[in-house]
């Protein structure tokens, strides 16, 4: 039971993981097609 646990806590890992890489490249795909003005772009970058 405990290396079935496992496995599925890696499987979750990677999804989590490919999940924020697919997050971001569709953060950056709307800011290509939105471009934020200076100051915005300014929060966003220190929130980061």
């Amino acid at each position: 039971m405990n290396e079935l646990k496992t496995i599925l806590g890696g499987l979750y890992d990677v999804a989590v993981s490919l999940g924020e890489m697919m997050g971001n490249k569709l953060n950056d795909a709307i800011d290509e097609m939105f471009p934020l003005s200076d100051e915005q772009q300014k929060k966003k970058g220190g929130e980061k």
